[in-house]
Parts: C-alpha cells; structure tokens; sequence
C-alpha cells in the first residue's frame, strides 16, 4: 500500500509484533547477479562463504549445482554468459568458466586491467567470439587511464584495441558484429566532450560540446542500428535522448520513447537499449517494443502486490528471472517460465528473511519550507497502531541517489525493533526527476538538511510519530554527514545521531579532488553541490560538523570503520573536548575483512545505541 501522507489511514493490528534476530537483518546478501544462460537450463550467481566471493552455477531442471568459482580475494562487478556453457566472471579478476572441460582460466592478465567502466561485451565474429573489456590501466600510484583490451576466447590471446590519454576519459562503443563503431572522450582540461565516429579505418569527429559538468554519453545503439542514442544533461529538462547518425555523425531529435527514463535495459543478444526503469520510487519498467511489455506485464501480474525487479531473461523472453520483494514471497528470486505461465523460486537473497520479518512501507508526500514536495519512504513496526511512534530519520547516501521500494535492511531492522523509519528524498536525490536533482545544488547543510527534519514535522503533526523521540541514523557518507548535521544545525530536533564512518570536514573532503594537477569535472560537481567558489570559501566552515563539536545538541555515536578515513576519531575527540555526550566504537575488521561482521558490528552497536536514548517502547 502507498499513500499520500494527507491520506495515510490508521491501522490497528492485535498481533504482537514480529522480530526476527537482528543478526539476520545484518546479512550479506545470498544470492546477487543471478544470471540465467541463453538456453535457459542455468543460472550463475554470486554467494559470500566467510566474507569472500564465490561464482556459483546452478542446473535449474533438475535443480542442483554443477560448478562454482572457490571462496578467495575477488570482487566481482559483473556475470557474463557466452554461451550456454561458458561464463565470464569479470571484476578485480577475469575469470572464463568453461563447463564442457570443467575449467576455469584468469583471463586479461596482460596490463592488469582494473576497475570495470562497464560489463564485458562478447561479440562474434567470423565465427570467433570475443571478449572486449573496457577498464583502467595503472600508470603510476597516482594516475591510470580508460583502456579497451580484446581476448580471443578460443586462444586466450589479447591485444589492446585503444587507450585514453592521460587527463581524458573514454567510452568505446562495438557493434554486435565486433566492429569499434564509436569513441566519446572527455577531456579534463579542455572540457571538451567529442564523440568521433569510424569511416573506414579512419576517425572522424561527429559531435563536440564543451561542458563544466555532466558531459554527454552514448547509452547504445538505435533500434534500426543506423544510430546511436546520445545521453545529454541540459539545466532546463536534465536527462535528455538524441539520436546521432552513423553516417554522417548529425545530432537529431529527441527519441521520445526515452523520455522519463531514468536507468536503460539491454538486450542480452543485441546489445542494444530495449527500455528501462521510468523515475519514482515505485520501480516501473517501460519496454519500446509492444510484444516485450505485454510479456513483462504478464510477468508481474504473478507477484501482485509486490515489487519485481527484472535480473535477468533468456534471448527468447522464454525465461524471465526477477527478484521478488514483498509480504508473500520475502525478498527472494524466480525463474519465470512465459510459456507456461508459471514460477519457480531459485533462491532468497538474503538468509533467513522471511515474509513475517518484512514491515509495510509506505509512500508519503509533504512539503518542505520552501513549498517543495518531498516524497519519502516509510516503514511502520509491524504489530502496533501507526500513532505517537517513536522515529528514526534514516537518510540515503549520494546525495545524488535515491531510495526505491523494496528490501532496506536497515529499515527493516530498525522497524523490527518499533521504530517507524523515515527515508526522505531531499533535494539532491536522483531518481525523481531533473527538478528535484537540481533544486539541491548549493544546499549541502541546508535546504537538504532542513528537508529531513520538515519530514519530521508533517508526521508529527498528523500524530503518526512523537516529535520527543525521533533520532537520525546515518549508515555512511553523506547520511552519516546529515545524521551529525542534524544535531548540530538544527537544534532540539533529534534526542540522538548515529553516523558511520562519517564525512566531517568537507573542506578537506573536496581538498582531495582540488590537490589534483588540474581542477576537474568532479571538483566543479563539488562546488555546485557545496556552493563553494573554491577551496577557501567559508561556506565549507558553515557546513563542516568537525568546526561544530560545541553545537551538538543530543547524544552521538560515531561509528569508525578500518581504513585511511580519520575523520570519525577526530570528531569523537572533538566532541569529547567540547563535554558533549559522545560514543566511538571501532569496528573489528575479523579475519579477512569479513564484510557480514562488519555489518553486523555496526548494526547491533546502533541498535544499542538507539534503544538506549530513544527507547522504542
């Protein structure tokens, strides 16, 4: 159910409330990436053993495993079927999985390729398959450059195809046949974006615009593949999509059927844009050919009442898997069969989350000071009357991110305790649209903060939460920032913050990117976002928690994180300088970095924490 916040009825339930132990909240996720093979007949997906990645691959009919990629060091960005017998594990290592010779090979071992720019694209031509992989070659400690390496996956032999030079950043595009169709650069210099097009054997420059920030991109290719469909930024509309010819490089129209568009789906056989999510926070998907969206409408309908997320489908459509969240099914994925019509689960994405450990969400618009509409999640404990709640502002990360319904584990964790939890889309979000983006720039620490606490206001004054007991919990970055921006900027606000390894100096933040040899596209970003003209402006004074320790007006805990990030330990000693209450807990990496303690170390010391100065009952 999602409502306006002027309509959100009350809703009484005699049922105690549910809470499963907080550790299953604190989880890796079991199964990511669940990638099906072109036949159907396979899946491959990533599972964390003991705080290490592992490549497993599954026989759907009969259900069992036939092979997997051992626990060990990788980090893996994407999965990549050749063909239905041979997979590409592509990350911090390049792994080929051939399950015709039970063999895995390290490919890309040639320049140490690092840091994909994109998932691997696999074309065949004259009867060769090749692998092409877009990262970055290291040059020194400090800089490395876009590279396009080729592996013939027949020989194992690899050549590089091109290289940025340094202070410019590239994005190749290959046709299905192989061939390199189109470079874009961006130069940081000269701010100059150029995309150049193949004539021959030659380059010819098609489109060039000089930009600060956001300069434009290719997505992919037209429908017809007489194009490409170029992504520009424009402060008037922001995302827009034109269409550029192959022939003789002219920008066109706006591609309406892109319009609305926030993220794009790819055809796994084409390669090419098929449709994509549409903005909100409901994730609604929009296919461009007729047959596609009347086959996913009928993919949906078999979850009602729940959110389907697309994670993958066969060529053919005929296999369709989808991560399904909701009351009935968990968070959990599914193996779609369209030609019969019915559903098989595969796998829960995260271990022991059950449906019963899931509380509602709901939708809530309401107006900030300014007048602007913020929409924002909110998750109620199950099991008791939506009245006089006690809350946690649980901000997102970015700021140019965004909250979607579904699974949030800190949420749910949260409310699994008693706590109502407010995701606010403050101004900065991505994913509601241009205007919403925009309205954020040059109010870090301000209207993007003040947008938080207005949330808090319109709840209490429709008698959903007390207004006495509301904290604000940061769980990284910049919602660590806004938790510690809460208390100290907006007095009697909050009765208490968490923020996780937090950002507390913004000076010396943006100071990283300003200590480059040349000021680039992410320090102008910086500026826009901050509303500073350069590195000594006083706004960063302003804004900074770490100048206002004496300002804090409720209890802290400061969370630090193993890492070269000390900004935690000086804000705890600040704090503790200016007689403010304050808590620092270290976190204990475990053997290997073991991601799940980690998660769980910070999660229970936060529910502790919480419970402690704003108890939920």
């Amino acid at each position: 159910m999602k409502l306006a916040i002027m309509a959100l009825a009350a809703m009484l339930t005699t049922c105690a409330a549910h809470a499963a132990p907080l550790e299953t909240y604190g989880k890796v996720p079991a199964m990511r990436m669940p990638t099906i093979s072109p036949d159907g007949s396979k899946v491959a997906f990533i599972q964390v053993v003991n705080g290490r990645e592992a490549v497993v691959i599954d026989q759907l009919n009969p259900a069992g495993a036939i092979a997997n990629i051992p626990p060990g060091f990788p980090t893996y960005d994407s999965l990549t079927w050749v063909d239905s017998n041979h997979l590409i594990a592509y990350g911090s290592v390049t792994l080929l999985v051939d399950l015709e010779k039970r063999k895995i090979e390290r490919l890309l071992q040639k320049g140490e390729l690092r840091g994909a720019v994109r998932a691997p694209m696999i074309r065949t031509r004259g009867g060769l398959t090749t692998l092409y992989a877009a990262g970055y070659t290291q040059l020194s400690q400090t800089e490395t450059v876009p590279t396009l390496e080729a592996v013939d996956l027949a020989t194992g032999e690899q050549h590089r195809l091109a290289r940025a030079r340094p202070h410019q950043s590239v994005v190749w595009d290959i046709d299905p046949d192989g061939n390199l169709i189109s470079q874009s650069t961006y130069d940081e210099q000269s701010h100059v974006w150029t995309l150049q097009l193949r004539r021959g054997s030659d380059w010819f420059d098609a489109y060039s615009v000089k930009t600060l920030i956001d300069p434009p991109s290719v997505v992919g290719l037209t429908q017809d593949a007489k194009g490409l469909v170029l992504q520009t930024i424009t402060e008037e509309n922001g995302l827009e999509f034109r269409r550029v010819s192959l022939d003789d490089g002219k920008l066109g129209d706006l591609v309406p059927e892109y319009v609305g568009l926030n993220q794009l789906i790819y055809d796994p056989l084409t390669h090419r844009p098929i449709g994509g999510a549409k903005a909100g926070l409901e994730l609604t998907y929009v296919f461009f050919d007729p047959k596609d969206q009347a086959l996913w409408d009928g993919v949906i309908k078999a979850f009602p009442d729940e959110e389907v997320e697309l994670a993958s489908w066969t060529p053919d459509r005929t296999k369709v898997v989808v991560r399904v969240t909701g009351l009935k099914h968990g968070v959990s994925y599914h193996v779609v069969d369209t030609a019969t019509h019915k559903a098989m689960g595969i796998g829960a994405a995260f271990d022991g989350i059950t449906p019963k450990d899931i509380s509602d969400i709901e939708i809530v618009t309401y107006p900030a000071k300014d007048g602007l509409p913020i929409q924002a999640l909110l998750t109620l404990p199950s099991g008791r009357e939506p009245r006089n709640l006690p809350l946690i502002v649980l901000p997102h990360n970015g700021p140019a991110e965004g909250d979607l319904v579904g699974y949030h584990a800190w949420a749910q964790a949260l409310a699994s305790r008693g706590y109502a939890v407010l995701q606010p889309q403050y101004r900065g979000s991505f994913g509601l649209g241009w205007k919403l983006e925009a309205a954020g720039f040059g109010e870090w620490g301000r209207k993007m903060q003040t947008d938080l606490s207005d949330g808090v206001r319109a709840l209490a004054g429709k008698g959903y939460i007390d207004p006495k007991r509301v904290c604000i919990v940061g769980d990284g970055s910049y919602s660590s920032y806004a938790a510690l921006a809460g208390v100290m900027f907006e007095q009697g606000v909050y009765r208490c913050a968490v923020a996780v390894d937090p950002w507390t100096d913004i000076r010396s933040l943006a100071g990283g990117f300003w200590a480059d040899a040349k000021k680039s596209s992410k320090v102008r970003n910086w500026e826009r976002l901050i509303g500073a003209k350069d590195q000594r402006d006083p706004v960063f004074d302003k804004i900074s928690p770490a100048d206002h320790a004496a300002d804090a007006s409720a209890p802290i805990l400061i969370v630090s994180y193993p890492g070269p990030n000390d900004d935690p330990v000086k804000m705890a000693n600040a704090l503790n300088r200016a007689k403010k209450p304050a808590e620092l807990v270290t976190v204990k990496p475990g053997k290997n970095f073991n991601p799940e303690s980690m998660i769980l170390q910070t999660l229970q010391a936060t529910v502790d924490f919480v419970e402690k100065y704003n108890p939920p009952n």
